[in-house]
C-alpha cells in the first residue's frame, strides 16, 4: 500500500505548468491515481481556475504554484469520500446537485443560472465544481448515516461543560471561523505546517477566509466557510481559547498546533455577553409610510403622525406583515435575514436592540417614514445553562472527530500513486 504524503510530491508540482493550454489539457494526461480512480492534469487545472477565481489569485501565479499540492490533496480526499460512498451505496441526486449550486448562486447575489454562466466565462469546466459538491454532499450522507448513530453524549458531560462555561459567564464571545487540517501520522508534521502557513498567508493576502475554508478545510464547517459563529471562552480547546484571546478583530492567526492537527481561526467580531453585534444578522419586516420627493414639512409630520397611530395597533411580525400587505405601500412587510451592518445608520439604531415583536419608534428618510419590528435574532446570545444547546455542541464537536477519523482511515488504507 502507499499512501499519500504532500512532501514526497510537492516538489515535483513546482514543476507542472499553471493553467496549460487547451491542447494539453485534451491529452487527460493522469496526476494521480486513487485506487481505482484517476485525477487527470485537467481535473487539477480546472480546479486551480476555480480557486484562482474565487480567491480572487488570478494574478497571483506562484502562489497557486505554491499551492498546488494543497490543491491535489484535496482532489484526493473528495476521491476518497465519493469511493466510500458508493461502497456504502449512498448516491446524491441531480436535485441535490441542483439545489446546492442555487444555494451557491444565492450566497454571492447571482440570478438563476448565474454560476454556470460565472464558470463559463472564466474558462473553469462545470466538472470541477460539480464534483466538489457531490463530494461535500455524499460526505455529509456518510456521517449522518454511519457516524451521527454513534454519538451518546451523557448528563454528566452535559453538567460539566455547563459547569466549565459558568467559569467564563462574564467573559466576551468571539464570532470566530476555523480551517482545520489534520495530521495523520507524524511523518506528515512538516508537510501539514508548510501548508497551513500558505492558507493563512493567502487568506490573509485575498481576504477570503471563508472562501479558502470551503477548499481547504477538512472540518465539518467547512461548507459554511469555516463558520463556528460565536463562541465563549472555554468552548474550544486550551490551545484554540487562549489564541482567540490574544488575537486582534480581523485577524487571521498563525497556525495553531492542537492534539489532532492545525487550525486557522479568524476573529470576526467580539462583543460583551447580551450585546448585539454590527455583523449579527436579524429577520426584519417593515411598514413604510412614503414622502414625495421634495416632501414639506406638514406633510412629513402627517406620515410621521399616521406612523405613530399604527404603532400602537401592532405587537408581533404576524401583524406587522398583515398591516404592510393592507397598506399596499412599497417596500413593506417582510425585509427577510439582513446583516445589521447592511442596514443604513439611522435604521440599524432603531433596531440594533429593539425587542423581538415590538415596533420601533418612527425613523424618518429619504423614502419616507420607516416602522421596523424585528422578528428574529439568530445570533443571540445562548443562556449558559441551556442544556439542550450544550447538549448540540458537544455532539457536533463528537461528530467532527469521528469525521476527521473516518478520512484519516480512508487515507491509511489507500493506494495513491502519484504521476506528476
Amino acid at each position: 500500500m502507499r499512501t499519500f504524503f504532500l512532501a514526497a510530491f510537492s516538489a515535483a508540482l513546482l514543476f507542472t505548468p499553471i493553467f496549460p493550454s487547451a491542447q494539453a489539457e485534451e491529452t487527460q494526461r493522469i496526476a494521480a491515481v486513487v485506487n481505482e480512480d484517476a485525477i487527470s492534469e485537467f481535473d487539477l487545472n480546472s480546479r486551480m481556475r476555480l480557486i484562482a477565481y474565487t480567491a480572487n489569485l488570478r494574478d497571483s501565479t506562484e502562489a497557486l504554484r505554491r499551492m498546488l499540492p494543497d490543491i491535489l490533496r484535496a482532489l484526493i480526499d473528495e476521491q476518497l469520500k465519493l469511493q466510500e460512498a458508493e461502497r456504502l451505496e449512498i448516491t446524491v441526486a441531480d436535485e441535490e446537485l441542483e439545489s446546492a449550486k442555487r444555494r451557491i448562486e444565492s450566497r454571492n447575489g447571482m440570478p438563476e443560472g448565474g454560476l454556470k454562466e460565472t464558470l463559463d466565462r472564466e474558462g473553469i469546466a462545470a466538472s470541477t465544481i460539480t464534483t466538489q459538491i457531490r463530494s461535500s454532499l455524499a460526505w455529509e450522507k456518510i456521517i449522518r448515516n454511519r457516524l451521527y448513530p454513534k454519538v451518546i453524549v451523557s448528563d454528566d458531560e452535559v453538567e460539566e461543560k455547563v459547569a466549565r462555561l459558568q467559569q467564563f459567564a462574564d467573559a466576551p464571545e468571539y464570532l470566530v471561523s476555523e480551517i482545520f487540517l489534520a495530521v495523520d501520522d507524524t511523518t506528515q508534521e512538516t508537510a501539514v505546517r508548510e501548508t497551513v502557513q500558505r492558507v493563512a498567508n493567502e487568506a490573509r493576502a485575498s481576504n477570503n477566509f471563508a472562501r479558502f475554508a470551503r477548499q481547504f478545510s477538512q472540518g465539518v464547517t467547512a461548507l459554511s466557510g469555516g463558520e463556528l459563529g460565536w463562541i465563549r471562552q472555554g468552548q474550544l480547546g486550551n490551545e484554540l481559547n487562549q489564541a482567540i484571546q490574544e488575537m486582534k478583530l480581523d485577524a487571521v492567526s498563525e497556525p495553531i498546533r492542537t492534539e489532532d492537527g492545525y487550525y486557522l481561526l479568524w476573529l470576526q467580531d467580539r462583543r460583551k455577553v447580551g450585546e448585539t453585534s454590527a455583523r449579527d444578522t436579524i429577520g426584519l419586516s417593515q411598514l413604510l409610510f412614503p414622502l414625495s420627493p421634495k416632501a414639506d414639512p406638514n406633510e412629513i409630520t402627517t406620515q410621521i403622525s399616521k406612523a405613530e397611530n399604527e404603532r400602537t395597533k401592532l405587537s408581533g411580525c404576524l401583524a406587522m406583515n398583515r398591516a404592510a400587505e393592507l397598506s399596499g405601500a412599497p417596500m413593506s412587510g417582510s425585509l427577510g435575514t439582513i446583516k445589521l451592518k447592511d442596514l443604513a445608520a439611522k435604521l440599524r439604531n432603531a433596531v440594533q436592540t429593539l425587542p423581538i415583536g415590538v415596533p420601533s419608534k418612527p425613523v424618518h428618510t429619504e423614502a419616507g417614514i420607516h416602522l421596523l419590528m424585528v422578528c428574529d435574532r439568530p445570533n443571540a446570545t445562548t443562556p449558559i445553562d441551556d442544556r439542550q444547546q450544550v447538549r448540540l455542541n458537544i455532539m457536533l464537536e463528537k461528530l467532527d472527530l469521528l469525521s476527521r477519523r473516518y478520512l484519516r482511515d480512508l487515507r491509511r488504507t489507500a493506494f495513491v500513486d502519484i504521476r506528476l
